[in-house]
């Protein structure tokens, strides 16, 4: 252990003094910065998270349809606190903590966050592609690590509850929408239609089923279409 300590510390040293002597750095307390945020760059590599030339991290939000809305009217995403918006409707979601950030996600766990959303509360979801700064980030509590990307790092590659996620303080104004997923009845109209469903009323149920479906989707779609145009349009002539 205590030569694996020293060859550790000596191989720092060297990146140091290298950092220096190419003239990437001043002095020890600039060079130690520069490589930690070699370090830094190179776990958000691994992990799948894109960092922008200007400093900024891509990750993902996931929101109902009907905050959505509410989010394209402000032009910002806010935490619980400021809105009373709730996903989840649990136990637990009413954590003062919890109110006052934003939680985000990489890539590839936001659409199974946003899933498990969507069985719960129904509707369709929205995946949300946000640029934010790493100074705004912290952990997602629920991993019990320490920092944000500790938190992200976590099972990169499964679908477990826990891990893939961190949390953000304060609003996100810098967003686009980066995908849709399909309406669905929220759990408590499915388990109505599977317990009302005693055999000779399953063609007729079926159909209530899928009117039912139509009828919300269609709500939807009055609610977000002129605000999607609008906000997409917006965008458009601010990124020429």
């Amino acid at each position: 252990m205590e030569r694996y300590t020293f060859e550790k510390a000596t191989d720092e040293a060297n990146k140091i003094k290298d950092k220096i002597i190419d003239g990437k750095a001043n002095n020890y307390l600039e060079a130690e910065s520069i490589i930690e945020s070699e370090n830094k760059d190179r776990i958000l590599k691994k992990i799948g998270i894109e960092k922008r030339e200007d400093g900024k991290l891509i990750l993902y939000h996931a929101t109902s349809a009907n905050n959505l809305a509410k989010i394209l009217d402000r032009e910002e995403i806010l935490p619980s606190s400021e809105t009373g918006n709730k996903s989840w409707r649990v136990v637990g979601e009413d954590n003062v903590e919890k109110m006052s950030k934003i939680y985000l996600a990489k890539k590839n766990k936001i659409e199974s966050i946003a899933e498990a959303i969507r069985t719960f509360s129904g509707g369709s979801m929205y995946i949300l592609e946000v640029a934010v700064d790493e100074e705004d980030l912290l952990p997602d509590e629920d991993t019990g690590v320490d920092t944000w990307l500790e938190s992200l790092a976590i099972s990169s590659d499964s679908k477990s509850n826990f891990g893939g996620s961190c949390s953000h303080k304060g609003g996100i104004r810098n967003f686009t929408i980066h995908k849709k997923l399909p309406y669905e009845l929220p759990r408590n109209r499915v388990i109505y239609y599977i317990n009302k469903d005693t055999g000779n009323q399953s063609e007729s149920l079926h159909k209530k089923f899928i009117a039912e479906i139509k009828e919300n989707e269609e709500k939807e779609k009055l609610l977000l279409e002129d605000r999607i145009s609008k906000f997409e349009i917006f965008n458009a002539r601010n990124s020429n």
